[in-house]
């Protein structure tokens, strides 16, 4: 993870977001008493997503249950 300076960040701040958006790479914004990290809204939106979708009691195991099975084993219909 690339890390800048806070005092570098208000010269850059556009150019910074402009490159964790296309690179999709955070940076970590180095302050004198804390730090930040910087992401995408994209990012952050699937991070969340994620989060939320892992919170389901079960979900885990369900997704990995799902990734090993085979797509030979999947129905063909769904019955809804």
């Amino acid at each position: 993870m690339r890390e800048v300076s806070v005092n570098d960040v208000g010269v850059n701040l556009h150019k910074l977001i402009e490159q964790v958006t296309v690179t999709r790479e955070p940076v970590m914004i180095l302050g004198r008493e804390s730090n930040a990290v910087l992401i995408s809204a994209g990012d952050w939106v699937a991070i969340n997503e994620t989060l939320d979708l892992l919170s389901v009691p079960g979900m885990r195991e369900s997704i990995a249950e799902g990734m090993r099975e085979g797509i030979g084993d999947c129905a063909s219909k769904l019955d809804w």
